[in-house]
């Protein structure tokens, strides 16, 4: 396997870390843990485990030149947390999550403009993974607060500036000390978020402990550690794709876990979604000819 095929791997790993997030959540929830004090223990945990395997491995720390950058990106990462949990508290979690994943569109658009120029293969690779992604969630019934919606639009809008800067921010950071970072950014936001909030803790029971060491380890240590490390390696784009394998495994995980019913067309749809990864990394290695958007005058944008 060469190094883009291992950040395809890594990238792959942090969605699927990452896709159980709502099934800790709800857990959480289920033990009447209050979302600030939630996410700041997630991240305080987190950030703890992370500088011990940075010191344990006598790992290379952030360069100070990229310091403050990466220690920004973990607010930006803690805004798109906040955001969709805010999200959570007033529409469905199906939903929360179509929205956020409109984000390898916005992705993809943004490259365009940058230089990175749309091909036939990369615009059904992003057409393909939001299908999939609607059928993979389902569409609602009821009706829909707007606030919940806005907040929805805003997660996704804020994870793809985070994909967007941290492909570029953490390409020269090593990936455990980069992490720790990040992590230490957002639990700062999370347990100002707290003290300000003034929530009150329930007590720490072993399950209360076991559900926030689930989100610490395997919602964030892992997933933020394979996803830091394999963002530079493949860039925004195909990260952005590769990540859609997220709201699958939370299907899929809910199923095992929670005892959803995984329908038919889920089904159809989490193929649609893997489908979409593999024309992706087609896109990455054909060359094709690009899509170009036009100016009213006729001029190539």
């Amino acid at each position: 396997m060469g190094e883009q095929g291992r950040g395809v791997v890594l990238v792959a790993l942090a969605a699927l870390g990452f896709g159980s997030l709502a099934i800790f959540g709800k857990l959480a929830y289920a033990l009447h843990v209050p979302t600030a004090t939630l996410l700041a223990a997630r991240f305080v945990v987190a950030a703890i485990v992370l500088w011990a395997i940075v010191g344990i491995l006598r790992r290379a720390p952030v360069p100070r030149a990229r310091f403050i950058a990466v220690l920004a990106l973990g607010v930006l990462y803690a805004a798109v947390t906040g955001a969709y949990f805010l999200a959570l508290q007033t529409i469905p979690a199906a939903l929360t999550s179509l929205l956020l994943f409109t984000f390898p569109a916005i992705v993809t658009i943004v490259e365009h403009f940058l230089g990175d120029r749309i091909t036939r293969l990369r615009a059904l690779a992003v057409l393909g993974a939001v299908a999939g992604t609607v059928l993979v969630l389902g569409t609602p019934a009821q009706r829909l607060d707007p606030v919940g919606i806005v907040f929805g639009l805003v997660s996704a809008g804020l994870y793809a500036a985070y994909i967007l800067i941290g492909t570029r921010v953490l390409a020269a950071v090593p990936a455990i000390a980069g992490t720790a970072l990040i992590a230490t950014g957002a639990a700062g936001v999370f347990v100002a978020w707290a003290l300000l909030a003034r929530d009150v803790a329930p007590p720490l029971t072993p399950h209360v402990a076991l559900v926030v060491l689930g989100l610490a380890l395997l919602c964030s240590v892992g997933p933020i550690l394979a996803q830091s490390a394999g963002m530079p390696t493949i860039g925004a784009g195909r990260a952005a794709i590769v990540g859609t394998l997220e709201p699958v495994a939370t299907v899929v995980l809910a199923a095992i876990v929670l005892g959803d019913r995984f329908t038919p067309l889920q089904t159809l749809g989490g193929a649609i979604v893997v489908s979409a990864i593999v024309l992706r990394e087609r896109a990455s290695a054909a060359k094709v000819p690009a899509l170009t958007l036009r100016r009213e005058d006729g001029a190539a944008r």
